[in-house]
């Protein structure tokens, strides 16, 4: 998948999900938390972290783009690109991108409006499928060069990725790869801006179906 990743997650490997979310929220010295939940869906991942972290408040505004689905009270129905160039991003603690694909338009506009914000994200590779054109640009690799041969860069997702990130001003603290048994992996990460304070892990996860 490329382009702005703007299709939902299915929520496989959650656990990873949130572990990486658990590990930031052990980290603050907060008894509350605002996030933006920018791939809202229903909401499972926050509802889950609130379940076994009592004693932190979470208040979480989801963004939808089906309406009717997701807690009504605390959800923005629409494109989550609609509101992300506007809505006030520094009154959040985090923003949440968990996608499905390649959320480069979402992160790109994070990246600017507030980048000293924390990122937990979710990126789907598929081995069958090249970068966007903003993660290839951001490695230097001109325009033209990019349809020149079908899946010729889908090899290298994890390294374009990261110089997108880079190219961004983030640095991925916590990153778990989760190989797909049919083809390409998922990706969740925390990422933080660069200058920050935290350590980098890389995790291997097994297959998942």
């Amino acid at each position: 998948m490329t382009g702005g990743g703007t299709n939902k997650t299915d929520n496989r490997n959650m656990e990873a999900k949130l572990e990486i979310r658990l590990d930031w929220l052990d980290g603050l010295d907060q008894d509350e938390v605002r996030i933006l939940d920018a791939f809202g869906g229903e909401g499972e991942i926050w509802a889950e972290i609130d379940r076994r972290r009592p004693d932190v408040t979470i208040y979480r505004t989801g963004i939808e783009k089906k309406r009717g689905k997701g807690p009504e009270s605390s959800t923005l129905y629409g494109d989550n690109m609609s509101f992300l160039p506007h809505v006030s991003l520094d009154v959040f603690d985090a923003i949440d991108l968990d996608s499905y694909g390649w959320p480069t338009s979402q992160l790109a506009v994070v990246a600017e409006r507030v980048p000293e914000k924390h990122v937990f994200l979710t990126c789907g590779m598929w081995a069958a499928g090249d970068p966007s054109t903003a993660i290839l640009e951001s490695a230097g690799i001109p325009q033209k060069w990019g349809p020149l041969v079908p899946g010729i860069w889908s090899k290298f997702h994890v390294e374009l990725w990261d110089a997108f990130l880079a190219d961004l001003g983030y640095r991925s603290t916590v990153r778990v790869v989760a190989p797909q048994v049919k083809a390409g992996v998922m990706i969740y990460e925390h990422l933080f801006p660069v200058g920050s304070d935290g350590d980098g892990a890389l995790v291997e996860d097994d297959p998942i179906d």
